[in-house]
């Protein structure tokens, strides 16, 4: 089922330091990154420059492409 935008999928990111969960609604799973990404900038911003150290997922495709895997490792995050 679509929402009114088209979208079909989401994901979700929780901060487990905040107990604080962001569900992102994706058009297509390839956002996915592009949705990590604000993630991420929000919760440097909300807790003061906090990296994320480990990114946990069902390791399916949308989290395994190379420019996914590329940022990851410059930010430090495990995967």
């Amino acid at each position: 089922m679509l929402t009114r935008h088209g979208q079909c999928y989401f994901v979700t990111f929780t901060d487990d330091a905040m107990h604080f969960t962001v569900t992102y609604l994706l058009v297509v799973k390839s956002d996915t990154f592009s949705n990590y990404c604000q993630f991420e900038a929000w919760v440097q911003t909300q807790n003061h420059s906090t990296v994320i150290k480990v990114l946990r997922s069902n390791r399916s495709s949308e989290y395994l492409s190379e420019e996914f895997n590329k940022h990851l490792a410059a930010a430090g995050t495990t995967c």
